[in-house]
């Protein structure tokens, strides 16, 4: 059976404001036809389909999309295979898994058919026949250990540290129970798919997530003798240390500036009645640049910024000022001419008294999660800088106001 594995589409995304869409469908549409072209009987999303914070219509937009994208692969016998991720918030995965089944409704180890589409945010134990070769391979889904899913409500109420801890070894122990499932074919081989940091692996950056939100998982707590274990959560591409067969597919974009230098692509692997068969292939994946400079000069043409960025047609570009904010407009207005893909993250705050004229406070607060997690949410749908910063400046009397 050759599987295509990919992982972390973060369908919807935004880049402080910028829509990713154009370059993520391009990508989607590149990858199914990347599954017809190599014959692939599975089609693999190891998490992270879509993007946090979106919208019903957005949600809406992306399903929509999804659907024509994988029709012919659908129609031609693929199975795409699909996990949640800590990016794919409630309630939008139990909405999707529950009206995939309402036809035709799964249970544990059944054979998933030809043309079919599932995304489970509930661990799941299935079987694909190829339809190249008639051999079968059995799958087991584990997607991102979430509170809601994995803890009742006392053990959601502790801190970050034990629910990260509780989630990590209920998971374990729902991994270790699979395995003795009345149900699970011990005569198959067995591809899991998952979304999850492992201990020892460097992700050189997680996406919008600190190592103290994350949930880590022991290398040996996986199970070493399946035939491939495919990993999304991790967006460079990346084997487990001494563990070839288990695999990070890595992101299908440069989805944020920590991922500027990395190269995307996805993972084919073709599994045969006793296990991996051949090497695994890496298919590189083009992708837009992305690029950053820095300008103070609210007189720089157009021409002296595009010589900034040989690929200005093309890159997606970040400018950051650093002089008087005064100018920023005029800074703005410039950077857009030159640059058709333009973002503007939100300014570091500088000192009052190298501003010439009156004062200018930048209000930055530093209180924990709840305010960082709405900055990045404002971040990433905010796209104009002034908007964006008087929204900042009322987010700390909000959070009082909701705290009492």
């Amino acid at each position: 059976m050759r599987i295509l594995h990919t992982a972390d589409w973060h369908l919807g995304d935004k880049l402080h404001g910028y829509s990713r869409s154009e370059e993520l469908h391009a990508q989607v549409e590149r990858i199914v036809q990347l599954a017809i072209n190599r014959a692939a009987d599975v089609l693999l999303i190891a998490g992270d389909l879509f993007a946090e914070f979106l919208r019903p219509r957005e949600i809406d937009a992306e399903l929509q999309f999804l659907s024509k994208a994988f029709r012919l692969y659908l129609q031609t016998g693929g199975v795409i295979l699909a996990v949640t991720g800590n990016h794919d918030r409630p309630p939008y995965p139990d909405i999707i898994r529950t009206t995939m089944g309402l036809s035709s409704p799964l249970s544990q180890g059944d054979v998933i058919q030809p043309g079919r589409f599932v995304l489970t945010n509930r661990a799941m134990l299935g079987q694909v026949a190829s339809v190249h070769s008639g051999r079968s391979v059995q799958f087991l889904l584990m997607p991102y250990p979430t509170p809601g899913n994995y803890l009742d409500a006392e053990e959601q109420a502790l801190d970050r540290e034990q629910v990260n801890r509780r989630l990590r070894d209920t998971f374990v122990q729902q991994l270790t129970k699979f395995t003795t499932h009345a149900k699970f074919r011990v005569d198959l081989p067995t591809v899991m798919m998952s979304h999850f940091a492992v201990e020892g692996v460097s992700p050189n950056s997680l996406f919008r997530l600190t190592e103290q939100q994350d949930v880590l998982l022991p290398l040996g707590n996986l199970p070493s003798a399946w035939a491939y274990v495919a990993l999304g959560h991790i967006h460079q591409a990346q084997a487990l240390p001494g563990m070839a067969h288990m695999h990070y597919s890595g992101s299908i974009a440069r989805l944020d500036f920590g991922e500027m230098h990395d190269e995307k692509s996805v993972t084919l692997v073709e599994v045969g009645p006793y296990g991996l068969e051949g090497a695994i292939e890496r298919i590189p994946l083009p992708c837009n640049e992305l690029r950053s400079i820095e300008f103070d000069d609210p007189e720089t043409s157009t021409e002296q910024l595009r010589e900034l960025v040989p690929d200005w047609e093309s890159a997606i570009v970040r400018v950051m000022f650093q002089g008087d904010p005064r100018h920023d407009g005029v800074r703005r207005a410039r950077a857009k001419a030159a640059f058709p893909r333009v973002i503007f993250p939100r300014r570091q705050p500088i000192a009052t008294e190298q501003v010439s004229g009156p004062a200018i406070e930048v209000h930055r607060n530093s209180q924990a999660s709840d305010h960082d997690g709405i900055v990045r949410y404002l971040d990433s749908q905010v796209s104009d800088a002034a908007e964006r910063a008087a929204l900042l400046q009322l987010l700390p009397q909000i959070l009082r106001q909701v705290s009492q």
